[in-house]
């Protein structure tokens, strides 16, 4: 197996989950095509099923990048379709991309909002309040990220 072959077969086990099940699913249709194709030579299935994997990670592998390999016809319609099949193939990752994970030291403060709140009934300022999280909970928070956090959530009542 060349570098070129473990590259590719490298890259398709990087891809998410779904993308790899579309691969394997692949290389069993061409493990049963190469196996009735090559019943007269001596090829073991261990050797047929690198050979499809190969054949599948090297399919997957020029689908990602479409616009990369000649088009001599200059049919845009199958460029497009490629294009097409890409973005669906990795809708996965487009969908985890518009999503916004709230930050760590949001959670942490929010865990933390029940003394914030007595705190500031006892008329304490934000920096004094900032001041103890950071020496009692050893977390840096800047005063004015605690009164929104619990603006938020005196909104959110």
């Amino acid at each position: 197996m060349n570098t070129s072959e473990k590259k590719k077969i490298k890259w398709l086990f990087s891809q998410p989950e779904d993308i790899i099940l579309q691969a394997i699913k692949l290389q069993r249709d061409l493990f049963f095509k190469l196996r009735s194709e090559n019943k007269d030579k001596d090829m073991g299935p261990d050797r047929l099923t690198l050979l499809s994997l190969r054949k599948a990670a090297e399919y997957f592998y020029n689908l990602e990048s479409p616009t990369k390999f000649k088009n001599p016809d200059r049919d845009l319609k199958t460029l497009n379709r490629k294009v097409l099949d890409r973005i669906e193939r990795h809708k996965i990752r487009y969908l985890d991309k518009s999503k916004k994970r709230e930050s760590k030291k949001k959670i942490k403060i929010m865990g933390l909002l029940t003394e914030i709140k007595i705190m500031r009934e006892q008329n304490q300022s934000f920096r004094a309040i900032s001041d103890y999280v950071k020496k009692y909970h050893r977390l840096a928070v800047h005063p004015t990220y605690i009164s929104k956090i619990l603006a938020e959530h005196q909104e959110g009542k």
